[in-house]
């Protein structure tokens, strides 16, 4: 059989408690021999939250769900849905063009705290 392919989208929000940067999510996938990437960078969810569109390519559903056991359920990253091959290959390996210049871990973090902190306000807003 064949990998299976997955798709996400993740609100962005603080989850560095867990273990769950981008990262980390890519390692988890490579671990399990699979691999992880970013399909839609920005959009916006019914709700008004920002999210990031994730895929991940995977050997088995037994894997996903040992994927969703170490970082999914924790994180956020639970509502899979299958995708095609194709969709998964034009995804990007990061949330950044890869640029020796530019430390992409350090942007990275910056743009998943400013959009956490802004989605943790929407809720904060909601919750009064």
């Amino acid at each position: 059989m064949g990998d299976l392919y997955f798709a996400t989208d993740w609100v962005i929000q603080f989850v560095d408690k867990f273990g769950g940067t981008f990262n980390h999510f890519r390692n988890v996938a490579s671990e399990l021999a699979g691999d992880f990437v970013v399909i839609q960078p920005s959009k916006m969810t019914r709700d008004g939250y920002e999210a990031v569109g994730f895929a991940i390519r995977i050997p088995s559903k037994d894997a996903l769900d040992l994927f969703d056991n170490r970082i999914g359920k924790t994180s956020g990253l639970t509502d899979w849905q299958p995708i095609s091959e194709e969709e998964f290959d034009r995804g990007k390996p990061s949330l950044l063009p890869d640029d020796p210049y530019i430390g992409i871990k350090m942007i990275e973090g910056l743009i998943e705290s400013a959009i956490a902190n802004e989605n943790k306000r929407k809720q904060d807003k909601l919750n009064k």
